[in-house]
């Protein structure tokens, strides 16, 4: 008897431990329509002048001023981008990516001269599966927040020097 109530309080702790754990997990259900018009969505990659310097940049203009955008999910990060109103109907929301520089890899017939080599770090923390050209935005309206996928047009490589 005494076996099965420390069996039963057993599970009993192990159930309320995985209900807080589960508990904690936050919902990004992206939106079929939103309440805007997307009327530009573009990209452009760029190289600066100086060896490893380049990125991208992202222009969207949508036709809802009355919206607050919070963050774009792009290319694996979580960007704050730039907001401002245009014309008064449309707002446009623009953000940069700088690319991070690539490690140098030791390559080399015999594998143990590559010995340091480190595979690259996957980012786990990512809530979205998007390709090259999409982005999400996220976004808030009557105090709810919403998520809604962008395709992007690619537009042509700038070159500064």
């Amino acid at each position: 008897m005494k076996s099965q109530k420390l069996n039963f309080i057993g599970i009993l702790v192990l159930l309320l431990f995985v209900q807080c754990g589960g508990s904690k997990k936050v919902s990004y259900e992206l939106q079929r329509k939103a309440s805007f018009q997307v009327l530009k969505a573009d990209y452009k990659n760029w190289i600066g002048g100086v060896e490893g310097v380049r990125g991208t940049t992202f222009e969207i203009v949508i036709n809802n001023p009355n919206i607050v955008i919070d963050t774009v999910y792009f290319r694996g990060n979580k960007i704050k981008p730039n907001v401002k109103t245009v014309d008064k109907t449309n707002l446009q929301i623009t953000g940069n990516l700088r690319s991070k520089s690539k490690p140098v890899l030791i390559l080399h017939k015999n594998p143990e001269k590559e010995f340091g080599n480190v595979a690259p770090a996957k980012n786990t923390d990512f809530p979205f599966e998007l390709r090259k050209n999409e982005l999400v935005l996220s976004y808030y309206q009557n105090n709810k927040i919403m998520y809604f996928k962008v395709e992007l047009v690619k537009a042509e490589t700038r070159f500064y020097q």
